[in-house]
């Protein structure tokens, strides 16, 4: 690296989705400041407050970054929305640099406001797009963006945080219901209409041995459809949407499935960016099931961590589930594969290693411009 840039990078990380409030963003954003932040000074300005006090933050991150800019190396936003900051410290201040980590609904969100505003005005004012995933670099493209400052990153985990055990007890007490020898497949997610949680419980699951129960843990605008579903098919006893809950009972979760499965379905307008829950699975030891959609494909390397199937074809996840649910030894064998394969290449640690070298290499190349 440069001489100019050995010393321990200054970063100001900005985020408009931050714990406590909870959802996929949030936890992200959260584990990229806490890993970036061994390797790196990084300054958190984060709304910890949710969607409601979103007109407020950005304001105020916006003259945050205008006052504070020089004292940085760099800029990290944490998602699409908050382009609006680059744009207008770029009226201002040529300096620091500024990237931007896509998820991929910040890019695809179809009001025609927010493409005109922030995908064609704010967001070419960031000098980094940082997407998430290969499907979510390809709608940069797809959108006139320039692909040349595109640097793909993807989602991680932390494995060690991932439990093996569980209390049956507990168990029970959480689902209201004894779960005695009947095999547990879950998902985990915001219940919209993309995550295919009522696709699967219509199609699905009313053709699954009786024996198997499906556990959803989230929450989300479709969980009243979902519901009004489960009852019209009398799957009351074998659906049990638990809404959000805490680490400490998702480990749990984990740790209890037999099969994790994420039934995505194409939606219009709205893409699964990357899928961080079907690593989280994989850590704990869960054979994956998902569909061949979008950032699901970057989160999924075939045989190693998941299998991916075709979106809508309800007979192919009807006989992958029935066929590890029936082979204890294979599910076994491929839930350790899995666990193996992320520990490997999907570890927070390692990704904030390559979130801080990318900083680097970019910041080196602007050195080196302005020296010839």
């Amino acid at each position: 690296m440069n001489d100019n840039c050995t010393h321990r990078l200054r970063i100001l990380f900005i985020s408009r989705a931050f714990p406590p409030v909870i959802g996929g963003i949030e936890k992200q954003n959260f584990e990229i400041y806490r890993n970036i932040s061994e390797l790196a000074d990084v300054t958190l300005v984060a709304n910890r407050h949710g969607k409601l006090f979103l007109p407020l933050f950005l304001p105020y991150a916006i003259i945050l970054s205008l006052w504070q800019a020089h004292r940085y190396d760099a800029i990290l936003l944490g998602d699409g929305v908050l382009a609006i900051v680059a744009w207008v410290l770029r009226l201002v201040h040529p300096w620091p640099l500024v990237f931007c980590i896509l998820h991929g609904l910040d890019l695809t969100y179809s009001v025609s406001f927010y493409q005109c505003c922030w995908v064609r005005r704010f967001m070419p004012a960031v000098d980094v797009l940082l997407p998430v995933s290969r499907r979510t670099a390809i709608e940069v493209s797809n959108r006139g963006l320039r692909a040349d400052r595109c640097h793909i990153i993807p989602n991680g985990v932390n494995p060690d945080e991932c439990s093996e055990d569980y209390n049956h007890k507990r168990l029970d007490h959480l689902l209201g219901s004894q779960v005695g020898n009947r095999h547990i497949i879950l998902t985990v997610g915001r219940l919209i209409e993309r995550k295919g949680v009522l696709w699967f419980v219509e199609n699905v699951l009313p053709e699954l041995d009786q024996d198997i129960i499906y556990v959803v843990a989230g929450d989300g605008p479709m969980r009243k459809r979902i519901e009004k579903s489960i009852v019209q098919r009398g799957l009351d006893s074998r659906v049990f949407l638990l809404g959000q809950v805490d680490d400490c009972d998702l480990h749990m979760l984990y740790a209890a499935a037999e099969i994790y499965v994420q039934p995505n379905i194409p939606i219009e307008g709205d893409m699964e960016g990357f899928g961080l829950v079907v690593l989280e699975a994989g850590a704990s030891g869960l054979p994956v099931i998902a569909s061949r959609l979008e950032g699901l494909a970057d989160a999924i390397s075939e045989g190693d961590n998941g299998q991916l199937l075709t979106p809508g074809r309800a007979d192919e996840y009807v006989a992958q589930i029935h066929a590890l649910v029936h082979d204890e030894e294979t599910r076994h064998a491929k839930g350790q594969r899995a666990m193996a394969y992320v520990r490997q290449h999907f570890q927070w640690k390692s990704i904030a290693c390559r979130y801080v070298e990318t900083f680097g290499i970019y910041l080196d190349n602007v050195f080196v411009e302005m020296q010839m």
